[in-house]
């Protein structure tokens, strides 16, 4: 017989559900047990059922598979025998003669339901060679054991049928959390043994209090985590032209154990209409359409019991847009009231507000960025991944504003700090209360209502100029710098907090007209109309001759686009109300959008609205808090419509009554009958009807 213990309340605390696990690329593993010590385990009576869900941890000290502090253990639990038991193995016998298996099954049979007055959320995450475990702890409930409680963790390896499960990794750290909705992070190391197989790995934690009686440790919760399918190296966003495809190798980026996954792979597109996401075997192909925008691709593996999930974005765009890209890194953010005053005086094109600074393409079709790092204590210190970009960029022609309360002098410089030419004088103070500008702001005047620690004092280097000064108290606040191949203005101040006798529309026109990228409003097409009988839309074009198509959209989804004056609807539904748009595309950019409502009167168009009952899906999926779950009825009927967790058990109703024929949206935010929030995981919901059933996955991430 292999010596060992298998430790009797340990057991009954980790025999916890192993549900399907998650993992999200560039975030660590996490699943959460909460609510009944053994929740998901409720009513059943018998140790052995629970075998599919259990972590059995031996400790032994025959010297084939040691565990950690065995003598130690031995003396806590004061068996001195040390039994052993081979719950999933060939045999049940425990040693010094004793068979202990009914003493364990009646504990379990004894805890099982008794509520935990903890939630514990456990993450495992491999740093370098080790595995790190992660505990958040949150007193849920009222602990009746308020000294010498103790956190600890667990990682024990699967041997096999034979062995069943061994700890190979054992610490306590001290615990003293007793309030109601007090919480704390604890984080341990330890050491991966050369050889291991990680999916044989299970790390455990668990909170119990060690001063009771010998063979009397009450366990208050505990939590169990596997290391999943890994995706080290991700697919990054991605950037197409319209009418553009892309095909990915996923076996280049989905990894098990180091091996390609040759797996069950599936993929997602948030939005088909605007990138179509085709998995061939493991070819991934994308192909974006007509219509521009934003769309998250998801990609779904699952191999030896786990699953990983993929995410990227992709961003379809027009070759021949133009933009200004608004990089809004402060953390009190003024991106957005600062795209409001550049639409007003830029019609090259679009204005976008990002915190990424990877997201638009900074080449000829970015007329400038504008960085936002905010000031002293809101502020942000910009990194060299983000410099890169921009110093490249501005080596291209690019045009850059930035401002930022320390970046000029406080915060070590970046490799475009210099493209601004700025000396930086001194770290200043709060004392900006009026902006006089200077050059081609000359005779003007602002009063400022930023934020105003801590104003970097700043000073032009030849050949630039200064554009704005503090003249109370006597330094520069804003320096712009051409130099022939690229423009900059630097600001020690939030652009945003100007006003008075001058206005935020006027400083910002002038920064606009400094970087020669003002352009001219573009006119739009004019006299629109629609046959309500035919779908025929027709329109005029602005007296202009540097117009090359027009863009044609209906209900804002655009269609394509046409150098004629006019463009068929089709497939509309008599008695539906439309809007259709059309933008002029000139060589400078595009018009404004415009746009006519009209009702179809036409006979011809296919006018059944519910084209079957359907379960139709769920979106977004993958989500996180909620998720819309899509459905339709050809008929009035009774419907249900529930959710289930991956043992089936049903934990939410969301529909339960007669509806009439329709398509419908059921919101659900990952909460049980209870209105308590679900762990991470896989879910199902089903749907039926007296005719029609049907069934989906679901999967929420926390």
């Amino acid at each position: 017989m292999k010596k060992g213990l298998f430790v009797a309340l340990i057991m009954i605390m980790t025999m916890t559900v192993f549900a399907s696990q998650m993992y999200v690329v560039g975030e660590v593993f996490s699943q959460t047990w909460s609510g009944y010590c053994l929740e998901a385990r409720t009513g059943i009576g018998d140790l052995y059922d629970a075998f599919d869900f259990v972590v059995p941890m031996i400790w032994e000290g025959d010297g084939e598979h040691p565990s950690p502090q065995y003598s130690e253990r031995e003396a806590v639990y004061g068996v001195g025998g040390l039994p052993h038991a081979q719950f999933q193995g060939s045999s049940d016998v425990i040693g010094s003669g004793t068979n202990m298996l009914p003493a364990y099954t009646t504990q379990y049979d004894n805890f099982v339901n008794i509520d935990s007055p903890f939630l514990i959320d456990l993450e495992m995450n491999v740093v370098g060679t080790d595995l790190e475990l992660t505990a958040y702890v949150e007193v849920t409930g009222t602990v009746t054991t308020t000294d010498l409680n103790k956190l600890l963790f667990f990682l024990t390896y699967d041997y096999g049928p034979d062995y069943s499960c061994s700890v190979q990794r054992y610490e306590e750290l001290d615990f003293n959390l007793t309030a109601i909705s007090a919480s704390d992070t604890f984080v341990t190391t330890f050491a991966i043994t050369p050889g291991w197989d990680l999916a044989n790995v299970r790390g455990i934690s668990m909170i119990q209090k060690m001063d009771g009686a010998i063979g009397n440790y009450p366990i208050h919760q505990a939590a169990i985590v596997g290391f999943p399918l890994s995706v080290p190296d991700p697919i990054a966003n991605q950037e197409m032209d319209i009418n553009e495809t892309l095909t990915f190798d996923l076996t280049d980026f989905f990894y098990y154990q180091g091996a390609p996954v040759a797996a069950a792979l599936s993929v997602q597109s948030s939005d088909p209409t605007i990138v179509e996401a085709v998995l061939v075997g493991t070819d991934l192909t994308l192909t974006s359409f007509g219509n521009g925008g934003t769309v998250q691709i998801n990609i779904m593996g699952e191999h030896a019991g786990y699953n990983s999930i993929s995410t990227f974005f992709v961003y379809v765009v027009n070759p021949s847009d133009h933009y200004v890209v608004i990089l809004d890194l402060d953390p009190t953010a003024t991106g957005t009231s600062l795209k409001t005053t550049i639409e007003n005086h830029y019609f090259m094109g679009d204005v976008f507000v990002t915190n990424d600074i990877n997201v638009y393409q900074l080449d000829d079709r970015a007329d400038a960025v504008f960085v936002l790092l905010g000031v002293s204590d809101n502020n942000y210190v910009l990194t060299a991944t983000e410099a890169g970009p921009l110093a490249t960029y501005l080596d291209n022609g690019g045009n850059v504003y930035m401002e930022g309360g320390d970046t000029w002098y406080y915060d070590s410089p970046t490799s475009v700090h210099p493209y601004f030419n700025i000396t930086g004088i001194a770290d200043g103070a709060s004392d900006l209360t009026a902006v006089t500008g200077h050059d081609f702001f000359d005779g003007m005047n602002w009063t400022y209502s930023g934020e105003n620690n801590w104003i970097d004092q700043l000073a032009p280097v030849a050949s630039a100029v200064s554009i704005f000064s503090n003249t109370t108290v006597g330094y520069d606040c804003g320096i712009a710098y051409d130099s022939g191949t690229y423009k900059t203005v630097g600001t020690s101040f939030e652009i945003t907090g100007l006003g008075g006798t001058n206005t935020l529309d006027e400083a910002v026109s002038g920064i606009i007209d400094f970087f020669g990228i003002a352009g001219a409003p573009l006119s739009p097409p004019t006299n629109l109309a629609v046959d309500s009988m035919t779908g025929l839309f027709t329109w005029e074009a602005p007296i202009v001759d540097e117009i090359t198509g027009y863009d044609v959209y209906l209900d804002g989804v655009l269609l394509g686009n046409t150098v004629d004056l006019e463009w068929m609807f089709t497939d509309l539904i008599n008695g539906a109300i439309y809007e259709a748009g059309v933008i002029a595309v000139y060589d400078a950019g595009y018009s404004d959008l415009a746009t006519l409502e009209f009702t179809y009167e036409g006979t011809g168009a296919d006018n059944n609205i519910i084209a079957k009952t359907e379960l139709t899906g769920n979106y977004p999926n993958p989500f996180n808090p909620e998720t819309n779950i899509a459905f339709s009825l050809d008929e009035a009927t009774h419907v249900t419509l529930e959710v289930y967790n991956v043992k089936g058990e049903k934990i939410r109703t969301l529909v339960d009554s007669e509806l009439p024929a329709d398509t419908y949206n059921k919101v659900w935010n990952g909460t049980d009958a209870n209105s308590k929030f679900v762990s991470s995981g896989v879910y199902f919901y089903k749907m039926k009807t007296g005719s029609y059933t049907a069934t989906k996955k679901m999967i929420l991430l926390k």
